[in-house]
């Protein structure tokens, strides 16, 4: 009797665990998505301003010490690195906030760590947002839909973000009941963001 109280309990803590590991990562991606809606939502916006890029008053300092106005509200529009102008904090002064994600070294299966800066050239000093994504993936759209690389052309952006659940597997076919191949459960979070001021 004491073996089964035993065997249910250690079911039971398993259990528990994976369904929290679960909750805490969508509640985390689920953050993560809301600050990077609200941020990328702003691209090209300053408060008294129609527009932030091409305007006098829009100049920043660039990454080689350089005061330069913007030719668009991206100055960078890679899969993985998306750094945008815009009044975050809607106070009338640009920032200019970069999410920039790379692969951590030796990670098998491949892992990513995101940072996200604001007003910050020294990337290897920025803060980490994330190690545990298996996806980090930014697409761009230009008016018509269409993906494009032209950073002055871009309307929208399509953010991939999958990130792995700790301590929790999934059966690779879970019809089988021959197999026994597990893989590490991911959380997925994939949308859209069209900002008003593009």
């Amino acid at each position: 009797m004491i073996a089964v109280m035993l065997g249910l309990s250690v079911k039971m803590n398993d259990a528990l665990y994976k369904t929290t590991s679960r909750a805490n990562t969508r509640s985390y991606l689920a953050t993560l998505d809301t600050v990077m809606y609200s941020d990328l939502s702003r691209a090209n916006y300053c408060k008294g301003y129609s527009t932030v890029v091409g305007t006098k008053y829009w100049i920043v300092l660039n990454n080689v010490g350089q005061w330069v106005t913007p030719d668009a509200a991206f100055w960078t529009a890679d899969s993985n690195d998306c750094e945008i102008f815009a009044d975050i904090n809607n106070d009338g002064t640009p920032e200019v906030v970069e999410y920039w994600a790379q692969k951590v070294p030796g990670s098998n299966p491949v892992r990513y760590k995101m940072t996200r800066t604001e007003n910050n050239w020294t990337l290897p000093n920025a803060p980490v947002i994330g190690t545990d994504f298996t996806r980090v993936k930014f697409t761009y759209y230009d008016s018509t839909g269409t993906q494009t690389t032209t950073r002055s052309r871009i309307k929208s952006v399509r953010i991939q973000l999958a990130v792995l659940i700790p301590g929790d597997s999934i059966k690779l076919k879970p019809a089988d009941p021959t197999d026994t191949t597990y893989v590490k459960a991911t959380s997925i979070v994939d949308f859209r963001i069209f900002p008003a001021n593009l």
